[in-house]
């Protein structure tokens, strides 16, 4: 396995999220123009409640997969025997999943069961989802090209056929069928890592209970992320699920981004654990962590310096109620820090390790506190009670897993590279809302802030000689 590919597959991870970013920021600004915040936030409304039943239905097959391609990615026979049976043990979820929901809603009266019966399209196209065998095989250039093509078919489809609040309909299957075409776009070129065996009950049976242990912690972490926006709709009021989401969808694209490197190299560290290389293992964390702390400490202030004057152009000059969407992406903020910490003692250290338990006591124990902070600030705060909560239960994952990861790894002078990258940050932070006081609001304005935070960022960090910079520059 070429080391150059963990950055190659970096490349391609973070340019997916950062296109995902413009995409996002295209389609809001132009739902915001002709759906309106009421409408979209239906939309948003019911995607997350079917996103809760996918998360049953699909029995965090996901994760699972990625780690059984990652350990058996050596063996083509033994990859092809696990594939078939992994991918069959989840169509059967989703087919149950989806009898069932079809089933209760014959029964049930709902205000949005149209909308809500379009999105459960969501359900099988999650069904014939294989991305878990590319990331496995550390391919992520293959899912990047995919995701990018179908993304800019959606974005020109949604400019151009959704122009007033009676088009919601058109919209969300918009949404569904072209994620649809992308998972099963994903077919095409799985051949050249698996065979065709035909799965076998013994084999499905075999994978229930490894499945499920690590579904578990992903239907915690999920519910309580996606149960924000059904709590904020039920307990507060449709507009802030818009305002919300507008500020969660960009905060999540930059904690993706921040988080790409943990993603990448999740696959190599289960694949080197498997083989017993404990010195490679430590390498790759130490380089994680570095590389994790150099791009999420100042996304996280870019986003709080940037967010406010962006919202004021993209959103506000059709409904001044969009200006809560700025403020929230400052709440939004340090999740990036927490987030893409959590990813790296978890996925980079605890779970590789084996330590699959201590993963899950820690969303479990996110999971109750977000849910009970959820229901004492979401009725009074709306979106930023939803905002403090996730924050209280992400910081309480992270405390439980770095003493538990402590006990894996040595963290031998990293608080002195957080220290660093805060540093810098702040100093960056500053230049940054200095352009933004100078100038107003406008596309012109929120560039030339990019710019200037990219460029004393990393001015700085070449004055300092930092090795990170040095080692990215080398590739």
């Amino acid at each position: 396995m070429k080391k150059d590919r963990a950055f190659t597959n970096y490349f391609y991870n973070v340019l997916l999220k950062g296109l995902t970013a413009v995409f996002s920021i295209v389609v809001s600004s132009h739902l915001a123009k002709t759906l309106g915040q009421d409408v979209t936030g239906i939309s948003d409304y019911t995607g997350s409640i079917v996103s809760m039943i996918a998360i049953f239905a699909t029995m965090g097959i996901s994760l699972y997969g990625e780690k059984r391609m990652s350990e058996l990615r050596d063996n083509r026979q033994e990859l092809s025997r696990a594939f078939w049976n992994i991918i069959t043990l989840r169509l059967i979820g989703v087919l149950v999943g989806l009898c069932i929901t079809l089933i209760a809603l014959f029964f049930v009266k709902y205000d949005f069961k149209t909308v809500l019966l379009i999105q459960l399209i969501t359900l099988p196209t999650m069904a014939i989802d294989i991305t878990f065998l590319y990331v496995g095989e550390e391919n992520f250039r293959t899912t990047a090209i995919r995701n990018t093509i179908l993304k800019i078919v959606n974005v020109i489809l949604i400019k151009w056929l959704i122009q007033s609040p009676n088009d919601l309909i058109l919209f969300v299957v918009i949404n569904v069928s072209t994620a649809f075409l992308g998972n099963l776009s994903l077919w095409l070129g799985h051949r050249k890592y698996v065979d065709f065996v035909m799965p076998t009950l013994e084999g499905i049976k075999e994978n229930i209970m490894p499945a499920l242990k690590m579904f578990a912690p992903q239907a915690a972490i999920s519910l309580y992320t996606i149960l924000d926006k059904t709590m904020i709709g039920s307990l507060y009021n449709m507009a802030n699920v818009t305002f919300y989401n507008i500020a969660n969808s960009l905060a999540q694209v930059l904690i993706s981004i921040a988080t790409s490197i943990s993603e990448v190299l999740w696959p190599r560290l289960v694949n080197v654990r498997t083989r017993g290389d404990n010195t490679e293992a430590e390498r790759l964390i130490s380089l994680a962590l570095k590389l994790n702390f150099m791009v999420a400490i100042p996304m996280c202030f870019g986003l709080a310096a940037v967010g406010p004057t962006f919202t004021k152009w993209v959103y506000e000059v059709n409904n001044p109620a969009y200006y809560e969407a700025g403020v929230m992406m400052i709440f939004m903020a340090p999740l990036i820090i927490i987030i893409s910490v959590n990813r790296i003692l978890a996925f980079q250290i605890v779970v590789p390790a084996g330590h699959l338990d201590d993963y899950s006591k820690s969303i479990y124990l996110a999971c109750v506190v977000n849910t009970i902070s959820n229901f004492l600030l979401i009725p009074r705060f709306g979106g930023y009670g939803a905002i403090v909560a996730s924050a209280i239960g992400e910081s309480s994952t992270m405390i439980y897993l770095y003493f538990k990861a402590r006990k894996i790894v040595k963290f031998d002078g990293i608080f002195f590279v957080f220290l660093r990258y805060l540093c810098v940050s702040i100093i960056m932070y500053i230049a940054v809302r200095y352009v933004g006081s100078l100038l107003p609001a406008s596309l012109l304005t929120n560039a030339l802030q990019v710019v200037t935070g990219v460029a004393v960022y990393a001015i700085i960090l070449l004055v300092m000689k930092d090795e990170n910079v040095y080692r990215i520059l080398k590739r």
